[in-house]
């Protein structure tokens, strides 16, 4: 069976494996095989077969104005893979149900992922995914049936780009590698 979680102003959900974990935390979702407060507690060491989805969006991480999809994931990628040089894969245009999207692919001797950006009419949706080396592929069903479930509904009140403070980190729900 399935389960949802979703933000406490439900802007932001998505469903996952009902033997799964997943919290929601300052606007944002979590998602992982691994019950998240071990991987709070272990962030040092990497746990076998481990996935880990975190999703945001434009409210908690306006870090930059992304004027379009290509500085979003640009931004995106800058702030979420610090620390040790991460192979990068070319940014691709794909879509996301009807939306436009932008995917990068990354990996490093222990991890690999991707990194969305979802144009939500200049609203932008954020989501990380973080394996063990080979769990990309062996949970690929598992991990696309939750990333398609995501729904966003973006506030109206949420001002124009040009207009937004930005928000700096840290964010908590993703351990450092």
């Amino acid at each position: 069976g399935t389960a949802i979680v979703a933000t406490d102003d439900g802007v932001l959900s998505a469903e996952y494996p009902a033997a799964w974990f997943a919290m929601s935390q300052d606007g944002s979702l979590a998602i992982s095989n691994v019950d998240l407060i071990v991987l709070l507690i272990e962030e040092n060491r990497v746990i076998e077969d481990v996935v880990e989805i975190a999703i945001y969006t434009d409210e908690i991480l306006s870090n930059a104005d992304p004027a379009d999809l290509m500085s979003a994931i640009t931004s995106f990628s800058e702030l979420v893979i610090q620390g040790e040089l991460k192979q990068f894969g070319h940014p691709v245009e794909i879509t996301f149900g009807d939306r436009e999207a932008i995917r990068q692919d990354f990996q490093s001797e222990l991890i690999q992922g991707y990194l969305l950006v979802v144009d939500y009419d200049g609203n932008y949706l954020y989501v990380m995914v973080l394996t063990e080396i080979g769990q990309l592929v062996t949970e690929e069903e598992v991990i696309a049936a939750i990333v398609e479930s995501i729904q966003y509904a973006p506030r109206e009140t949420i001002p124009a780009a040009h207009e937004r403070t930005p928000l700096r980190g840290p964010f908590p729900v993703t351990p450092d590698i």
